[in-house]
């Protein structure tokens, strides 16, 4: 039995009650501030306690299937914690039965529609269940991965030995045609003067070779031998039989790599670089290049610019008209394949994803995809100059603006979910808050940031040294955590990531720069994925089931989830609540699938059809929940 609560002196108090209410039981309490908290996990996989109270130490990255029983006395409100939070207790067993909840309603602040939810738990485990045994999947692949991975046989094992279960290397590479490869040689390629080197590790079947160096310099701020520098780096390489491609991923920067190269394989390598290396932006839509490097070779005393923001699009568009400017590296985000994907390339050779790390399974599918693109002679790889997005720096907003979402800035959103707000009640994840735009006007454009107990006004002003300021944030006591080792003012975070605009013309406007991604206008839904609806005994003006404690049974939310659970939804959560994903989260269980459908719904002020704000602003709550397709 597992017992949660929100914070350590909480759980202090529910050990000592526990205690008395359970004398017979073995009971542990474990928070951040326990001590030797490892030992106490171990013997709790070991089955040494019956009772295990608790705040968040089991919120991530730990399975135990004998845990059936939860006494919540303070529950996560957000869906998606959640789902995540009862499949901790869905793993199936022999001999263990059903999960259990208890949850104490007079003590927590749940929306009607999640007490239903826990208290009738129709059809939950069942999904709960197939959605932990996916990710199960996923990583009995990957720990079947590692389990390949084998000390590499004929090296003398030095002092430091690499763990090969804690090797995340950058998902990063160069990329060499080879027509073989000899993983003995590679340690010829290293002055062992000056590096060491650990055990390397192999994968014979999947042909992956890894090992980590150390290497000890002098310090450069002291003359003296005794004090040395010592810095760790990563090598990863994979050969590729059927294409006969070597990747190397490495993470000291000076490293001679060529050298390397030329010590395994035994024949003349040709390394993939000069332009073909940009045939990775290739199928990228929405296509925004962050930062731009080129060489001007007329420009002797100025030779090498790296542009971003606004004067990436002005250089861009002059060597469209023929400027002799070559490419030396991009970097771009876009969308591929209606997932989100980041990626970087220099004429050098190398190709990253940036910010993005991941397991050796994953580096090695991300290197093999990265080969495909770059060997593919079909692919101009001047095409990213005109995928890529028009960006421009704005000091007035353009005229009769139509706003279909605001939402948070692309950079805050892969940290979103460990991102919190720090009020004077508590801690809010910026997950369950939203951001929406309330007008804009001339240089103008004022926002409302909405969490579940306040709202806060401000506003982005165009213009200054900058290109736009943050008004009415300055008094605020609301401060950001999570994104340095200190607090941040909501001023300071939204001075450096402002607010994204979606526009009706498929634009966006993010502070004072507006990006065009010259979209043609003419795209159109079809005909046939517009369903008409009919509505029967719906009153339009009432949008939610449930409103101030009442329940309304013919809102349009209530014709909905009738609608969903008659085409067999397994279940229909209403998720009209502040931090919401959506107004109605319905789950289908399919054979092989489980599928989440969000859905929006708004009311009318008046006759049915006869106001385009409705469409509008339906049509920007279904962009901001886009999200949830790569972010579930």
């Amino acid at each position: 039995m597992m017992v949660r609560t929100e914070t350590a002196p909480n759980a202090e108090q529910l050990f000592r009650n526990y205690k008395k209410w359970f004398p017979d039981e073995k009971i542990v309490v474990v928070h951040s501030k326990t001590k030797e908290r490892k030992k106490i996990i171990d013997d709790i996989k070991n089955g040494s306690y019956d009772i295990v109270i608790c705040v968040d130490m089991l919120k991530e990255g730990f399975d135990f299937p004998d845990f059936k029983i939860a006494a919540v006395h303070k529950l996560h409100k957000s869906l998606a914690v959640l789902l995540q939070f009862i499949g901790r207790f869905t793993r199936t067993q022999d001999g263990l039965g059903d999960a259990s909840f208890i949850v104490n309603f007079a003590e927590e602040n749940l929306s009607v529609e999640l007490e239903n939810l826990l208290q009738e738990g129709s059809g939950c485990e069942d999904v709960i269940s197939e959605i932990a045994d996916a990710r199960k999947a996923h990583a009995e692949s990957l720990l079947s991965f590692l389990q390949g991975c084998k000390p590499y046989s004929g090296f003398d094992s030095p002092d430091t030995e690499l763990n090969p279960k804690l090797v995340y290397p950058a998902l990063s590479c160069v990329c060499y045609k080879a027509e073989e490869v000899d993983w003995s040689k590679f340690k010829d390629a290293f002055n062992l003067n000056k590096y060491a080197i650990t055990q390397p590790y192999y994968n014979k079947e999947e042909n992956v070779f890894y090992f980590t160096t150390q290497k000890r310099e002098k310090v450069k701020w002291a003359r003296t031998d005794k004090m040395r520098d010592q810095t760790w780096n990563l090598i990863v390489m994979h050969y590729d039989k059927i294409s006969t491609l070597l990747y190397i991923g490495y993470s000291e920067k000076l490293l001679y790599v060529e050298e390397l190269v030329d010590c395994i394989t035994s024949k003349q390598p040709v390394a993939l670089n000069g332009d073909c290396v940009f045939r990775s932006f290739d199928s990228i839509k929405r296509l925004s290049i962050v930062h731009a490097g080129i060489f001007k070779p007329a420009n002797h005393l100025h030779r090498y610019s790296r542009l971003s923001g606004a004067d990436v699009t002005t250089e861009l568009s002059k060597w469209k008209k023929g400027n002799r400017c070559q490419k030396s590296d991009f970097v771009g985000i876009g969308f591929r394949d209606g997932f989100p994907v980041s990626v970087g390339a220099s004429v050098k050779g190398k190709i990253w994803s940036p910010a993005r790390i991941g397991d050796l399974k994953q580096w090695k599918e991300w290197c093999l995809n990265i080969g495909k693109l770059i060997t593919d002679e079909t692919i101009d790889s001047n095409q990213l100059l005109e995928d890529s997005a028009e960006k421009t720096q704005i000091d007035k907003y353009p005229e009769n603006l139509i706003v279909l979402a605001c939402d948070w800035s692309e950079e805050l959103y892969d940290k979103i979910h460990k991102i919190s707000l720090e009020t004077s009640t508590g801690s809010i994840l910026l997950a369950e808050c939203f951001l929406k735009n309330m007008d804009v006007k001339n240089n103008k454009s004022s926002f409302t940031l909405n969490l579940p107990d306040q709202v806060i006004n401000f506003a982005i002003v165009l213009g200054g040294e900058k290109g736009h300021t943050v008004e009415d944030l300055d008094d605020s006591k609301v401060f950001i955590d999570g994104l340095k080792n200190e607090l941040l003012s909501l001023k300071k975070i939204f001075e450096q990531n402002p607010p994204t605009m979606f526009l009706l013309n498929e634009c966006t406007i993010s502070g004072c720069i507006h990006t065009n991604y010259n979209i043609s206008p003419s795209l159109q839904i079809p005909t046939e994925r517009i369903e008409v609806l009919q509505w029967e005994d719906v009153k339009y003006t009432v949008e939610s089931m449930y409103k101030k404690g009442e329940r309304h049974d013919r809102s349009v939310q209530k014709y909905m989830m009738k609608r969903l659970v008659d085409q067999g939804a397994k279940i229909v959560f209403n998720d009209d609540n502040s931090g919401e994903s959506a107004d109605i989260v319905a789950i289908f269980h399919h054979v092989e699938l489980i599928r989440f459908e969000l859905i929006h719904c708004k009311y009318s002020k008046e006759a049915s059809g006869s106001r385009l704000n409705d469409l509008f602003e339906v049509c920007g709550q279904a962009i901001v929940s886009l999200r949830y397709k790569w972010k579930p």
